[in-house]
């Protein structure tokens, strides 16, 4: 897990909780194929997350635990940041573990959370997200703004969570955040994926993010402008163009092109194609493959089809004692109401979600030095257009740092093998330093701090330190490019930035001090830049290049007085809405929009998972690639460690299928408890290959979040169904709904996800959008009133579980019928 990526922030937020965090500096399974579970094993990690990419490679490489590796403290393994394949869950519960909670997760970097959640008690279906979380109401519109089950649409939160980001970065008056959440549907949160509802166990898949336009050179256009601008050719009798998309995101264009009887598609005709295109648009419109075929599928079988007719239960138990019962205990009994399932809880969550995120508040304790007036108040008529808990004063890092006693707050590995175990009270202390050094060098409320480096314990301490004194942290991940860091450099414009002289992932070094040059000297608002030596020898290394620089001990030099001693850590007390986190969206839509998060919040990947530091839990830091060392490091990582809960993206879980990377025999996994998949739509293979190859008999979810909300709309439950590749269930309080293209919700037909309950998990604002109009034009103008993702998603009629299918701008919409370019390369094979 990267710096920079909102699951970093969430699982900080575990350090309140007095959890432990493993740290691995590096990539935790490139040592053996045992590698990963070890570590797993070794840390005693009961909570772990793996993105679904990671779980295809392990499938492929036959990453799996080694058989004396049982991975006993594992309790929860959740998978998400792409789509949750079926295979994905089979692989964790028959290679990994056999007997614990593999759950998908779906969050977002919006909300640096989850919008799903889990709950022992109840079913899991593999793939599918158990359940949304408590306070999340996730619903699946039609394009019309219908909420539907059993059909894709796209995924909306429609209640409101103080996981919204406050703002978006420089986005004064607010219209980037209207613009890219709102403008889809009225009063919901839309998170720009697509998603489906399985209507017999309510789980919900993740499809995919719902605005997946062809981009091609740069150039975005849809498959109808090709249609539109050749149909009339004479010897053409159909037509489609679909994307091939990189893993940059960008793509090609490849046109099949049905001729009529008598022709041949040859050069003369490809040339009247060609002319006609240009005739219309540019050069960069023209498909890079054009290709003749028999026909043109009308109603192709796509990603929602395969999944929704091979969709399994995989998981149906009952768990006793969960937070999430024990929660579900005492509003019952304060309200005097009954729920039968995770779905009357759900429905109450987002009907009631003033008293649902107060219930929250109580339930964690919340460190506060002056209480609300009241958990929610309506300040206009959007559903971002919520404060939450006024009159409140908090801080969030006094909140992470709640535990200071001797339990294992870090584990920090690396790809070397070094490893470092960082206490409670170590981290806190450390914290006091860094705090009072950002203190001396002249940071103040409101100034942003920038980080710029790989998984490390460095990062946690500079973004406490900034957050005990109302500064805002944020950055890009570590392997973007001088350019594109200076761009959001320039965006952020931060006062210092934190930094490393190198890193590694997967045996490749990546040497930031030669790029730091590029990035900072025409930055005049960057004061000082630290540089963190990563080796003994880093610190013989000539910085003079960098302007304003320095390396850490110098830095934390100042933070003493002139006896030595450390000043006290002072937590400022701030309101609610206080912003902590800028966090960037990965600029699909244009330029990366910058996400102004408040106190309440605790994703999108990196910062959700810091938040997991406030109940007591651990967190496993691994700096590198973990699967680089052999096809079974990856699991020997996570058993060694311990891991009870992980995620993993979609796109690892495919590549571990590809390469067979599976535990060994004697790596058993047995702390690992869940394993959510995501961040990419989740396939019923990549179920199929966690249960089979990885563990048998755990929770498996998918997941669906969003950089918007730094967290997750989905959740699951423990004591719900799980269905394969099926995000099991909205959050509690995020209110998703499928919108069809007039806004209606539909249910069991693919459609626009959007948020149609107000949470606190929405962003504060976009940065620097002046007047909101970013955020209206994004995420309000295509509905009214509800929060539009961008993402299109379908509903399982049958199951309640969401099928998340893309983004929806990426989607073709052909006679009628709503499908990804992607459903093309699903369906069964074209002659051509």
């Amino acid at each position: 897990m990267k710096v920079g990526w909102n699951l970093w922030n969430l699982y900080i937020g575990n350090l309140m909780l007095g959890s432990s965090l493993l740290l691995y500096d590096g990539c935790p399974y490139y040592l053996s194929k045992t590698a990963f579970w070890d570590i797993m094993d070794k840390y005693k990690v009961t909570f772990a997350f793996i993105v679904t990419s990671v779980i295809d490679a392990f499938e492929k490489e036959d990453i799996v635990p080694a058989p004396d590796c049982k991975l006993e403290h594992l309790k929860l393994l959740s998978i998400g940041a792409s789509p949750v394949k079926l295979q994905n869950i089979d692989f964790i519960l028959k290679k990994v573990k056999p007997d614990f909670l593999v759950g998908c997760l779906y969050g977002a970097t919006e909300v640096i959370g989850v919008f799903s959640g889990f709950d022992y008690n109840s079913p899991v279906y593999s793939s599918e997200i158990q359940c949304p979380a408590l306070g999340v109401d996730i619903r699946i519109f039609d394009d019309k703004g219908n909420s539907i089950v059993g059909k894709s649409g796209e995924l909306v939160i429609a209640t409101p969570t103080p996981s919204f980001p406050v703002c978006l970065w420089n986005d004064e008056g607010g219209s980037k955040m209207q613009d890219t959440y709102f403008s889809k549907f009225p009063n919901v949160w839309a998170q720009s994926d697509e998603a489906w509802i399985d209507p017999k166990t309510r789980g919900i898949i993740i499809i995919g993010r719902s605005d997946c336009t062809i981009k091609q050179h740069g150039q975005r256009f849809a498959s109808e402008d090709i249609y539109w601008a050749i149909h009339d050719i004479e010897e053409i009798a159909d037509s489609i163009c679909v994307a091939q998309v990189n893993d940059r995101g960008d793509s090609r264009a490849i046109l099949f092109v049905k001729v009529k009887n008598g022709h041949i598609l040859e050069k003369d005709i490809i040339c009247k194609i060609e002319e006609n295109i240009l005739k219309e648009f540019t050069i960069f419109y023209i498909p890079k493959v054009i290709l003749q075929v028999k026909d043109i599928p009308t109603s192709p079988k796509g990603f929602v089809d395969i999944i929704s007719t091979g969709t399994r239960q995989i998981w149906n138990k009952k768990v006793p004692g969960t937070q999430m019962e024990k929660l579900r205990s005492i509003i019952q009994d304060k309200y005097g109401v009954k729920f039968e399932n995770y779905w009357d809880f759900h429905e109450w969550s987002i009907k009631n979600y003033s008293q649902f995120w107060e219930e929250v508040w109580n339930f964690y304790e919340v460190v506060c030095s002056k209480p609300y007036d009241q958990p929610s108040r309506r300040i206009g008529d959007r559903i971002i257009d919520v404060e939450w808990f006024p009159g409140a004063e908090l801080n969030y890092a006094e909140n992470i740092l709640r535990y200071r006693d001797d339990g294992v707050a870090l584990i920090c590995v690396d790809e070397d093998g070094k490893e470092l175990n960082v206490t409670f009270a170590q981290m806190y202390e450390e914290v006091r330093l860094y705090a009072a050094a950002f203190k001396k060098i002249g940071l103040q409320k409101g100034d942003r701090v920038a980080c710029y480096m790989s998984n490390r314990r460095e990062a946690i301490y500079s973004m406490l330190a900034a957050a005990s004194m109302g500064a805002m942290f944020g950055g890009p991940l570590p392997f973007y490019g001088p350019k594109t860091v200076a761009a959001i450099m320039n965006i952020m414009k931060p006062k210092f930035l934190i930094t490393v002289d190198r890193f590694q992932f997967n045996k490749r070094e990546f040497n930031t001090l030669d790029s730091l040059p590029e990035i900072v000297n025409d930055q005049e608002f960057i004061e000082k830049v630290i540089i963190i030596p990563t080796r003994e020898g880093s610190k013989l290394k000539d910085i003079s290049s960098v302007n304003n620089s320095c390396f850490l001990d110098e830095f934390l030099k100042r933070g003493r007085n002139s006896d030595g001693n450390i000043p006290e850590l002072v937590f400022e007390q701030f309101s609610f809405n206080q912003p902590v986190f800028i966090n960037f969206t990965s600029g699909t839509t244009g330029l990366p929009k910058g996400l102004v998060h408040s106190a309440g919040v605790g994703w999108n990947l990196w910062n959700l998972y810091i938040g997991n530091l406030m109940l007591g839990s651990s967190l496993l830091l691994y700096d590198g690639c973990p699967y680089y060392l052999s096809k079974t490091a990856f699991w020997d990582i996570m058993d060694k460690y311990k891991v009870t809960f992980a995620f993993i993206v979609t796109s690892v879980i495919d590549a571990f299928e590809k390469e067979n990377i599976v535990p060994a025999p004697d790596c058993k996994l047995e702390h690992l408890k869940l394993l959510s998949v995501g961040a990419s739509p989740v396939k019923l293979q990549n179920i199929d290959f966690i249960l089979k190859k990885v563990k048998n008999d755990f929770l498996v979810v998918c997941l669906y979040g969003a950089t918007e909300v730094i967290g997750l709309f989905c959740s699951f439950d423990y004591n719900s169904p799980v269905y394969s590749s099926e995000i099991q269930c909205p959050a509690l309080g995020v209110d998703i709904r499928i919108f069809d293209d007039k806004g209606n919700s539909i249910v069991g037909k693919s459609g626009e996800l959007v948020i149609a309950t107000p949470t606190p998990s929405f962003p504060v604002c976009v940065w620097n959008d002046e007047g909101g109009s970013k955020m209206q034009d994004t995420y309000f103008s295509k509905f009214p009133n509800v929060w539009v993702q961008s993402d299109e998603a379908w509903i399982d009629p049958k199951t309640r579980g969401i099928i998340i299918i893309g983004r929806s701008d990426c989607t073709i919409k052909q006679h009628g019928q709503r499908f990804a370019s992607e459903d093309i390369y699903w369906a069964r094979p074209v002659e051509l």
